[in-house]
């Protein structure tokens, strides 16, 4: 144990001896002024540490800060456009809502109807494509009091008439159908004068994107003046607006003239309606 002891003791000054050692040995070489051989040495050590080791370290180091930043903006990008499509989403929605409500003052601000009937209004659910220019479906039926042969307008103007009803839709068919049920007798202002001339809305033109009106008597109008219902033959009200002349021409095949009218409604835009109803029908 003794001689287990004496050994250490020795191993621990001969650490203490070499460690003076090496200082005095690191003290006197940096110490003094070094040679030009061993000045090259230094450099060239200094040398390959700094491109061998320090160097790409710092190279690695770099690029790792460039990768992380990159990636911080492409999270930021992905963000960004994340919320942009959100924006994007919420405006196009508000646009909408604000189209309907819009449609909605106008339906309820109607003004001039006639003192016998009353406004239903409602709601277009179903428009097919293929008879787009003929029909669509509306959120009323027979349990609203809603009756075949009724006037159907937008806030602009007359738009059809209802032509089918279950217990809760209805069936519209438009000014712009294809078929003759769309014939409507209408009244026109004469020129310089109160009085009216008549004549019946006899089909629409989907090329020239007008109604054709033929007229029961000679007549001279204004291009723009405005085309209303006559409420003849009880098929309608009288003094709902439904277009404007855009021109009048005598065929030569007729005697009586012929007049091209612009509708007053938007046919391609018609989110909410309004049904006429007389005003001792139920509800």
């Amino acid at each position: 144990m003794r001689e287990r002891k004496k050994a250490i003791q020795k191993k621990i000054l001969w650490a203490i001896v070499i460690g003076i050692m090496t200082l005095s040995f690191v003290g006197l070489f940096f110490g003094r002024k070094n040679t030009a051989f061993e000045q090259v040495l230094k450099e060239t050590f200094q040398s390959i540490e700094y491109y061998c080791i320090k160097r790409p370290l710092q190279f690695f180091s770099d690029l790792k800060d460039e990768y992380v930043s990159m990636r911080n903006v492409y999270e930021e990008n992905e963000r960004l456009r994340a919320a942009l499509d959100d924006y994007a989403a919420v405006s196009g929605q508000n646009e909408i809502l604000t189209k309907e409500n819009q449609d909605l003052k106008d339906l309820t601000g109607i003004e001039n109807l006639p003192t016998d009937f009353k406004a239903k209004n409602a709601s277009v659910i179903s428009r097919d494509v293929e008879s787009w220019n003929n029909k669509l479906m509306i959120s009323v039926g027979s349990q609203n009091g809603i009756e075949e042969g009724l006037v159907v307008m937008s806030s602009s103007g007359m738009i059809g008439k209802i032509t089918s009803v279950s217990e809760l839709t209805s069936t519209v068919t438009l000014l712009t159908s294809e078929n003759n049920a769309s014939q409507v007798p209408i009244m026109i202002k004469k020129k310089d004068s109160e009085e009216y001339a008549y004549g019946m809305l006899k089909e629409y033109d989907v090329e020239k994107k007008c109604f054709v009106i033929d007229m029961i008597e000679q007549i001279e109008v204004e291009i723009g003046t405005e085309i209303f219902t006559s409420g003849l033959g009880g098929i309608s009200p009288r003094g709902i607006l439904i277009g404007y002349v855009e021109s009048h021409i005598v065929p030569e095949d007729q005697i009586l003239p012929k007049i091209y009218a612009t509708p007053s409604s938007s046919f391609n835009d018609l989110n909410y309606v309004t049904v006429l109803q007389r005003s001792d029908a139920g509800e």
